[in-house]
């Protein structure tokens, strides 16, 4: 794994996260923009009402906290981070990823309420996963003001009629976003100033990401990289050095949206250990971590991705952030977990016959089953050891309250290896249930084939006899005896 050495940032205008999320007064300036900070999923979560556990209001509120926010902002921003909002994009909402969330945190074999057959045997779309990626977490708009003319205008445009009441996919404020796009892009052809430029391009790519539109937000991310780049490589003429942590970040999460998962990584493990410092590393990771457990799901990457992430988040260069991470990741875990469990325990318990005859459902569910093995395997290697090594940093108000301290989430993981072997039975009564049991159609046409083979054998060997007797009649048999007078011919 890459070491970065983290490089003093000076000065205001290139693309860190400070120097975009920094408010002009030098102090973080999260507390009082509410709504923004977990873009698309969620709303204050006391609005579920008295079925939120006392639990998910503990921890959610620590983790939103950890960011800056308070109250029922840090609440609701905690359990999207925590994986109680990500599931909205499967079609659960709010009250339905929490409800899962719950449920994963405490081992049953149950089904949950609303968990449908239709949510198991979905296959894997391009073009909706892209469309889900719109309702996930994203980095909420700028508070930083100083930057170029361009910046500047977008900025305050964004600021004033952005309402943050409301998700940032909502029809206004997205109207509100192509509006500064407009702007900016107009205003940006005529930056003469490197650091500016990068500004521009990074502000850019964070607005074109949030309007769903991945390819030119990677453009323009890329755009700005280049520019840090060009800038680095003249150092010598300047008095720092150009980090971009955002735009590389950006480029990273649309790279997995647009299903380019192998070049990812790098560009992530860059916008989190060169920029160590930033407050907003937790919502970093839930925001790329939305995408990768949702292409996990259904089978787009494998394992190996899930745990370069939490190679990255047990890095000592972020240890502040580590028992939010390992917080985090033990969530989204349990959740994919109870995912894999739920959606072998509604197919093979389904009388559908759409689901009993479809021949890919058997290789489905063993996908399901070793994925939820290896979820399984993850936990207990890489992210047990992350809960047990920071245990005391978390406040004993949250631990008392946490269900993934390392103690309960190893009894938790253990309790879900315990079900691997009921969950394979399930598969192999449904594999053999509708092997036999498929109905009179199926029993005539198994017997119309026995026929038919049967009918083929005997053919077979009535050929075989007939080819026989030829050879015996004509090729064996004696010549008939000639006569004397022939004989002297």
């Amino acid at each position: 794994m890459r070491t970065w050495q983290a490089v003093p940032v000076l000065g205001d205008d290139h693309g860190t996260f400070d120097t975009f999320y920094q408010k002009n007064i030098g102090v973080w300036g999260w507390i009082g923009i509410g709504a923004a900070v977990v873009i698309g999923v969620v709303v204050a979560i006391y609005t579920l009402g008295s079925g939120v556990p006392a639990w998910c209001a503990a921890v959610g509120t620590w983790i939103g906290g950890t960011l800056g926010l308070s109250g029922a902002a840090a609440t609701s921003a905690g359990l999207a981070l925590l994986g109680g909002g990500s599931l909205a994009v499967g079609g659960w909402g709010m009250a339905g990823g929490v409800a899962v969330l719950v449920a994963a945190a405490t081992f049953s074999g149950e089904v949950i309420v609303g968990y449908s057959i239709e949510k198991a045997i979905n296959a894997y779309s391009d073009r909706q996963f892209a469309k889900d990626c719109r309702l996930m977490l994203h980095l909420p708009m700028p508070v930083n003001t100083k930057g170029g003319n361009a910046y500047q205008a977008a900025q305050h445009d964004i600021e004033g009629k952005i309402k943050t009441d409301k998700p940032i996919s909502e029809g206004d404020n997205q109207q509100v976003i192509r509006d500064a796009i407009e702007k900016l892009i107009a205003a940006t052809s005529e930056e003469t100033n490197p650091m500016r430029k990068m500004k521009d391009e990074t502000m850019l790519a964070l607005l074109y990401w949030v309007t769903g539109k991945p390819d030119k937000a990677s453009e323009r991310a890329t755009s700005a990289i280049q520019i840090a780049d060009k800038w680095n490589e003249e150092k010598w003429l300047h008095n720092f050095a150009a980090t971009p942590t955002i735009a590389k970040f950006i480029r990273a999460v649309n790279q997995l949206e647009r299903g380019e998962t192998d070049s990812t990584f790098a560009d992530f493990e860059y916008a989190i250990l060169q920029e160590p410092g930033n407050k907003l590393i937790p919502l970093l990771f839930g925001i790329y971590l939305d995408r990768l457990m949702e292409l996990y799901h259904y089978d787009q990457v494998g394992v190996d991705h899930l745990r370069r992430v939490a190679i990255i988040a047990n890095d000592p260069t972020i240890e502040r952030h580590s028992p939010t991470i390992a917080v985090m990741l033990m969530g989204r875990l349990s959740v994919e977990i109870k995912r894999c469990q739920q959606d072998i325990f509604v197919v093979t318990q389904s009388i559908d016959d759409a689901v009993k005859n479809n021949e890919r459902v058997n290789e489905k569910l063993q996908s399901t089953l070793d994925r939820y093995k290896e979820l399984i395997r993850l936990g207990n290697d890489q992210i047990i050891p992350m809960l047990a090594k920071h245990d005391h940093d978390i406040p004993k108000d949250v631990l008392k309250e946490l269900p993934y301290r390392y103690t309960d989430a190893t009894a938790l993981l253990n309790a879900y290896i315990g079900h691997a072997g009921d969950l394979k039975k399930m598969i192999v009564e449904f594999s053999e249930r509708n092997s036999i049991v498929d109905g009179e159609g199926a029993a005539n046409d198994r017997a119309f084939g026995k026929d038919i083979n049967g009918f083929i054998i005997a053919t077979i060997w009535g050929c075989i006899f007939l080819a026989f007797f030829y050879y015996v009649y004509h090729v064996v048999r004696v010549p008939p005896k000639q006569d004397d007078e022939s004989c002297r011919r």
